[in-house]
Order: structure tokens, then C-alpha cells, then sequence
């Protein structure tokens, strides 16, 4: 099975912007942060992150968010979004 993408980006959660992290394709990723998909493209990429790569490979399909700003996160703070 072929390994999946994995997307980041910043996207609205619970009133503030968020770091986003998906793995899957971008239309999967855009019906899960509520972006349309030309939107998602435009402000998201592909990431080679480690930390983000291991976190979102873990759970495809799982839409992560961390805050926005920090670079130096640990796999920790990643959180699942909520439905």
C-alpha cells in the first residue's frame, strides 16, 4: 500500500488559528479542515517535518492542530481535532 501524504498548514479551530497536519490527499484534507479545495491549496503543502510526518502517519485520516507560531513542537503537542 502506498504511503499517504501527509499536508500542513494553518486553518481556523475553535475560534484561533491553528497549525493543521493531515495525512491523506488534499481533497481529504480540505472536507476535514472545512476549506474548499483550491483554498487548501493555495495555503497548504506538502511537509517533511519528522515530528509532523510521525504524528499524522500514525493515525491517517486524523485532522492534528498544534498552536500556530511555534517551532519547535513535540509530537505531544499534536492534538486531534474534534468532530
Amino acid at each position: 500500500m502506498k504511503t499517504p501524504r501527509v499536508y500542513g498548514g494553518v486553518f481556523m479551530y475553535r475560534g484561533k488559528m491553528v497549525r493543521g497536519i493531515f495525512a491523506g490527499t488534499q481533497a481529504q484534507a480540505a472536507k476535514a479542515t472545512g476549506m474548499g479545495l483550491t483554498r487548501l491549496q493555495i495555503y497548504w503543502c506538502q511537509t517533511a517535518n519528522k515530528t509532523e510526518l510521525s504524528v499524522a502517519l500514525a493515525h491517517p485520516g486524523i485532522l492534528f492542530y498544534s498552536k500556530y507560531g511555534d517551532q519547535f513542537l513535540l509530537e505531544s503537542d499534536y492534538k486531534a481535532v474534534e468532530k
